[in-house]
């Protein structure tokens, strides 16, 4: 009797702090059908300034097509390719992407999201929503994590894997 009475308050506690865990890194991991999205995130800017959105993308289905991103936190919103313009690095629109089957990622110096005319600064620690659009999976909302302007990567410092 005494190791059940020990027993099921530490399992009670283990459990509270797996749920805890898991809703911590569920802000992290979006799903629409087959694509799975984690780790959403930007750089700090000012007002008015455009921002690139980077992610990893998981798609356990068939090639599928992100066929637009929006965001209330932007005047727009393209999906965009980094291309090098006079030694620095420039974004251009390259429309619908094709997600192909297996991890693809979105990183600084190849593919991303771009917000175009930011409505307000986006501070590092702040959160922003972006909504994707996929031809097969359909919409899924990302809640997207503001790192340091000066940000080469997610930041894994706020929770584990």
């Amino acid at each position: 009797m005494l190791r059940l009475s020990i027993a099921l308050p530490t399992l009670l506690l283990l459990a509270c702090l797996s749920t805890a865990s898991a809703e911590e890194h569920d802000e992290h991991v979006s799903l629409a059908g087959d694509i799975r999205i984690v780790h959403p995130w930007t750089r700090a800017a000012k007002t008015g300034d455009n921002a690139l959105v980077f992610m990893d993308i998981d798609n356990g289905g068939r090639t599928d097509t992100m066929a637009s991103a929006a965001s209330e936190a932007a005047a727009s919103a393209r999906i965009v390719g980094m291309t090098l313009k006079d030694g620095a690095l420039a974004a251009r629109e390259i429309g619908p992407l094709e997600i192909p089957a297996g991890d693809f990622d979105l990183d600084p110096g190849g593919v991303a999201i771009e917000l175009v005319g930011l409505r307000s600064d986006l501070a590092q620690g702040d959160e922003i929503e972006v909504e994707l659009r996929f031809e097969t999976a359909g919409e899924v909302r990302l809640h997207v994590e503001v790192e340091a302007a000066d940000a080469v990567q997610h930041s894994h410092a706020r929770h584990a894997h």
